[in-house]
């Protein structure tokens, strides 16, 4: 769960409240220890210790992996992607013993075009190209995206 406040004493104390009346209606403990802080850089010190002081939470340091997706500031860095890209690496690894059948790459592709195409994945969108043309070179009209037929045919011939 993600709480956004400001820093001052009276928020941070009705947050605490609130949290500790959850405690106590659902049995379940809040864990301090697995919980953090996270704050501008440029915070001053005073500020950081008395939120830490009141939440009893203890600050970290952005970026964060939340539910999956890297959440941070300033510029994109490759290495906030790199949790992403070891994940998708290590499913085409898992393709190297099973050749997938057409109809999940088929899927797959459409699930594809939708990020590409809509502001929301699984939303309706007009798709101004076909998942074949976007798959060509840029060279040849495309923008140089792979097929997962062409990947997966190339990753079952490598056995």
């Amino acid at each position: 769960m993600i709480i956004f406040s400001s820093s001052d004493e009276t928020s941070l104390m009705l947050i605490m409240q609130v949290l500790n009346a959850y405690e106590v209606a659902s049995g379940q403990l809040v864990n301090k220890t697995k919980s953090a802080v996270y704050l501008h850089n440029l915070t001053d010190m005073e500020v950081v210790n008395k939120v830490e002081r009141i939440t009893g939470i203890h600050r970290n340091d952005f970026p964060i992996i939340y539910l999956g997706c890297p959440i941070f500031y300033g510029r994109r860095k490759l290495e906030y992607y790199q949790t992403l890209i070891t994940k998708v690496m290590d499913k085409l690894q898992s393709w190297r013993v099973v050749n997938p059948p057409n109809y999940v790459i088929n899927r797959l592709h459409k699930l594809f075009a939708q990020f590409f195409w809509s502001s929301s994945v699984g939303g309706t969108s007009r798709h101004w190209a076909s998942w074949n043309t976007l798959c060509m070179p840029v060279e040849e009209g495309g923008i140089g995206f792979r097929s997962l037929h062409d990947v997966a045919k190339a990753l079952f011939s490598k056995l």
